[in-house]
């Protein structure tokens, strides 16, 4: 728990950032995905791994899953015929959660479309199996609490069968879609979750969660580092799930004129 009146010791501006990244390849091998991340000096850890892994590497919420042949001593000296064999049938997976995308745009190098443009080019050794954007409200774009009503009363359209309006003393928040949909919304008081006090401190939090992310939704977006509002909002644009965050800004409040998502080709709705 933050302390009573302790305001966050970074920029209360509204700002887009990404919040969660991982994928698969099967083009690197475990040191190269290191280098790839600029982190090779980083102070990575060995530990147990997940979801069928052997092992990852980890550093400040960056995890590299990956298995046995990968890391011994023996692939290393395999020709490169025999290492493409293996990784025909052996990939590895990145992980960044939201400190690790700290982490690495401030110990790595930060690049995200150097990351992207590896997808959008190799989308069959290359998969992104999920990506977060989140646009954080320190103006008053959001009111939560209006927010939370108006999806209550059904004062919104949407394609997602699934929502949600929860409130808490710990933070109230809405839901378009489910954690096991492709395509999730969450929009929620992020002052409340990490448990400042302070009255004068407005922080909402606009998510959006997007899993097993095909090569045409990465085409023709994504090419700054950081990310900023208009590459961000034309990736909104192009998936139709909701008004960017300067349509948002110019309504009183946009669950009056609806959130609009509209089914893209392959997506998961719920």
């Amino acid at each position: 728990m933050c302390e009573v009146n302790k305001l966050p010791d970074f920029p209360k501006e509204n700002r887009i950032i990404y919040d969660w990244l991982s994928f698969t390849t099967r083009k690197h091998t475990l040191y190269q995905l290191i280098d790839l991340l600029g982190l090779k000096d980083a102070p990575w850890e060995t530990v147990r791994g997940a979801h069928g892994f052997m092992w990852r590497q980890y550093f400040n919420g960056i995890s590299v899953h990956f298995n046995e042949i990968q890391f011994n001593s023996h692939f290393f000296n395999l020709s490169p015929e025999q290492k493409d064999e293996i990784k025909k049938e052996e990939f590895i997976w990145l992980e960044m959660s939201g400190q690790g995308c700290r982490t690495f745009e401030t110990y790595g190098n930060g690049n995200y479309d150097l990351l992207f443009s590896l997808g959008r080019a190799d989308p069959d050794n290359i998969h992104i199996t999920r990506l977060d954007i989140a646009f954080d409200d320190f103006t008053h774009v959001f009111d939560i609490n209006t927010v939370c009503d108006e999806t209550r009363q059904e004062h919104f359209v949407s394609r997602s069968k699934k929502y949600q309006a929860i409130y808490s003393n710990g933070g109230n928040s809405v839901l378009f879609g489910s954690r096991q949909s492709n395509v999730l919304i969450r929009i929620y008081d992020k002052a409340k979750e990490r448990g400042y006090d302070d009255p004068n401190l407005h922080w909402v939090r606009c998510e959006l969660q997007l899993k097993d992310i095909s090569s045409d939704c990465l085409k023709g977006v994504f090419v700054s580092d950081p990310p900023n509002d208009k590459h961000i909002d034309d990736f909104i644009m192009y998936e139709s799930i909701m008004p960017t965050p300067e349509e948002l800004a110019m309504q009183h409040s946009y669950f009056y004129n609806g959130v609009h998502s509209v089914k893209g080709k392959g997506e998961n709705y719920e």
